[in-house]
């Protein structure tokens, strides 16, 4: 049986000596949490003692996300913002390039990817729900729909 990997305190505190301490707690969180995700990709996570290469990496990664924050801060920030669960991300490949293929035709969806018709639509549809859902978030009909944000001009 395989462990999950984990971040060991003094990776963490890699990060942590870069965020002011004044930080709002969101945003910290959110520092921490794409820093994770950077040092649970690699194989090296969990260090005890991080050092020499690894250290290196683990600085560049925090100096990455900190300015990322910063710009999200630039971006977002002051706004009431809600982040979705984004279950786009987890659309298989084949789902995907169905989605990103389909024209109207389920038939040829199905032939193509050696699929029923029905199981074609079942996809197409699905991913046409969170692409509708994507594109125009949640309505408020109860009053309880999270907010949405309005973003300054690219």
């Amino acid at each position: 049986m395989s462990s999950a990997r984990h971040m060991s305190p003094a990776e963490v505190a890699v990060m942590d000596a870069l965020l002011p301490e004044r930080l709002a707690g969101s945003s910290r969180e959110l520092a921490q949490c794409l820093f994770e995700a950077l040092v649970l990709a690699d194989e090296r996570a969990g260090c005890a003692a991080p050092a020499g290469d690894w250290a290196a990496q683990l600085q560049a990664w925090a100096q990455q996300v900190q300015g990322q924050l910063r710009h999200v801060s630039d971006r977002l920030g002051g706004f009431n913002f809600y982040l979705a669960k984004n279950p786009g991300f987890d659309m298989d490949a084949r789902d995907r390039a169905m989605w990103d293929e389909f024209r109207g035709d389920y038939r040829a969806m199905a032939q193509k990817y050696g699929i029923t018709e029905m199981r074609a639509r079942q996809i197409i549809d699905a991913a046409r729900r969170e692409e509708l859902a994507r594109r125009q978030g949640r309505l408020d009909l109860d009053g309880n729909a999270p907010a949405t944000i309005k973003t300054k001009a690219l």
